[in-house]
């Protein structure tokens, strides 16, 4: 709002029982503003609750109260909350100061009147609340945007749903189907690892907009890590064998189970490994590890996906859990771009845990989990 809007629209209450005074006033103000006048604290209570009032300026003694119990009155409605409150007063030591803005004034003029000063910081409030009431109408339409945006992924996840479960309900038909070669079989179950992917990308979108919403309620459960891994190799080892990458699974010798979201964290590997899959050389390994860490009396697991790919800049191994992250890989002008490592990161902090990259020598990189 400009400052020819603020003075053609502004309104402004004067609370003054001095006829001196309201006549000063208003010969300063109603050139530029709106005056409204009352005698007392009633009456002026009663105007700000009927009138859209933009300023009050508030004499300190009244007739039948003082100006601080009209300022806390004004404060504590909702409807008058939000009304900038500037105090005329003959005081003016410290203590009455700290006590008016103690009960919600912006500030002060004190007798005898300036006008140049009361014209100063009546403008300087009024350009104030103008620039408050921008950033809320600012901040509704955003929220209405963020709504309207998480509306839509919705709708289209629900959307995308549909021709996924119908190719992967075809595929399941040919994959049942005899008299089908064994070469199409295998590139049926292709078709069915490559949507079921595209499904847990879908999910990874929903997790995200729901951790927005402060919706995202982990499932924990007693799970075998040993076996979750085991798991996770199995589901990649056919396109692993085509691209010649070898997947080794490396875990201690004795039980290892924790109370984790077991669908969360798989899904947290599983894409680990599609990266480590997606940008190592053939005739290299991905290993998958646990390992028991001790901290002070207490322990922890960590995972590990290691691969012996290009590797990540070390400047760049913190923004690659950012959203839509872009990383140029070593050695390679591949890009990495999505929201796979972004939805790691949000699992793992919502177990309570750290994920975090570092070099695998002499080539690839490890990325590690702890829980």
């Amino acid at each position: 709002m400009s400052t020819e809007e603020i003075s053609k629209d502004a309104c402004i209450l004067v609370v003054e029982d001095s006829p001196e005074n309201i006549t000063i006033l208003n010969e300063i103000l109603k050139t530029n503003y709106k005056i409204k006048v009352a005698i007392n604290g009633k009456s002026a209570l009663k105007i700000a609750n009927n009138h859209p009032i933009d300023l009050v300026l508030l004499d300190i003694n009244l007739p039948d109260t003082d100006g601080y119990t009209i300022c806390e009155q004004l404060k504590s409605e909702e409807s008058t909350r939000d009304i900038p409150v500037i105090f005329i007063t003959a005081k003016n030591n410290t203590e009455d100061e700290t006590k008016g803005f103690t009960c919600g004034a912006v500030d002060y003029i004190t007798k005898p009147i300036v006008p140049a000063v009361v014209l100063a910081r009546v403008k300087s409030q009024l350009q104030l609340k103008a620039a408050q009431e921008r950033l809320a109408r600012q901040n509704k339409k955003l929220e209405s945007i963020l709504q309207l945006q998480e509306d839509l992924t919705h709708m289209i996840i629900h959307d995308m749903r549909t021709p996924l479960v119908s190719i992967l309900s075809s595929a399941e038909l040919l994959h049942l189907k005899k008299g089908v070669r064994e070469d199409c079989q295998r590139y049926v179950a292709m078709i069915k690892k490559a949507t079921n992917s595209l499904n847990d990308f879908i999910n990874d979108i929903l997790m995200l907009a729901k951790s927005e919403s402060g919706t995202v309620v982990l499932n924990r459960k007693q799970t075998d890590l040993k076996k979750m891994l085991l798991s996770i190799k199995e589901i990649h080892n056919n396109i692993a064998e085509l691209k010649e990458i070898n997947i080794y699974v490396k875990t201690p010798g004795e039980d290892v189970a924790m109370d984790v979201d077991e669908k969360l964290l798989k899904r947290v590997i599983d894409n680990l490994v599609a990266n480590a899959l997606k940008f190592s050389p053939p005739q290299s390994t991905i290993t998958l590890g646990i390992t028991k860490i001790a901290s002070d009396e207490n322990y922890c697991y960590q995972l590990q996906v290691c691969d012996e790919g290009p590797g990540i800049p070390a400047e760049q191994r913190e923004t690659i859990f950012s959203r839509f992250s872009t990383v140029e890989m070593q050695k390679k002008d591949a890009l990495q771009v999505g929201l796979g490592l972004t939805f790691c990161k949000m699992v793992v902090d919502a177990h309570g845990g750290k994920i975090f990259v570092k070099d695998n020598t002499p080539q690839g990189s490890i990325f590690h989990i702890e829980i």
